[in-house]
């Protein structure tokens, strides 16, 4: 049995990104930019003729809906919210800045890591596990080709997982907004 091809997108851009807030769980609205990198996503995927039976699977926060829904407008997918698509839940963090996070924690950061890896650090936030069993228990799902439109922390761990990567290789994965990342099923 053929593997599913995943179709991995990133919210478009916030007003909260542009910002340089976290969100975590928090949310805001796309930005004009944030719409049109959705709109390029969607005609992306509209250029590849997926089957009709292709599913939009979408994080329940309302950054991702409003890209999942703008794509919908290419494809006539239909969109299923599924929460453990959410993002990191960043805690005491959340609607903070890189900034004031640092000045709060400096210990936090050093050269070899990541603000992947300082994400999931927040006091009363999720960690690395957590967030990888819900990836696990998303993926255990699917059985055909779909479309995820979701957010950066977890979409770099789904991504990890479905490619077999290590650690290290996931927290160095890219996050930008308005790609398209395809991994085939048959090419893992």
């Amino acid at each position: 049995m053929k593997s599913p091809d995943y179709f991995f997108l990133r919210h478009g851009e916030t007003a909260f990104n542009r910002a340089g807030i976290l969100h975590g769980q928090l949310d805001s609205r796309l930005t004009d930019l944030g719409e049109a990198q959705a709109r390029q996503q969607g005609k992306f995927l509209k250029d590849l003729n997926l089957p009709k039976t292709t599913v939009i699977y979408s994080s329940p926060l309302g950054r991702a809906v409003a890209t999942a829904e703008i794509i919908k407008t290419f494809c006539s997918f239909e969109i299923q919210t599924n929460s453990d698509l959410s993002e990191v839940m960043m805690g005491d963090w959340q609607g903070k800045t890189w900034g004031q996070i640092k000045k709060d924690a400096p210990h936090l950061f050093s050269d070899d890591k990541t603000k992947f890896e300082i994400s999931m650090l927040a006091p009363n936030g999720e960690r690395y596990l957590d967030l990888h069993q819900r990836a696990e228990r998303f993926l255990s799902k699917t059985s055909t080709s779909v479309i995820i439109v979701s957010h950066g922390v977890i979409l770099n761990i789904l991504r990890g997982i479905t490619c077999n990567l290590p650690f290290l290789e996931v927290t160095k994965l890219s996050q930008q907004q308005g790609k398209v990342f395809v991994i085939e099923g048959d090419k893992k």
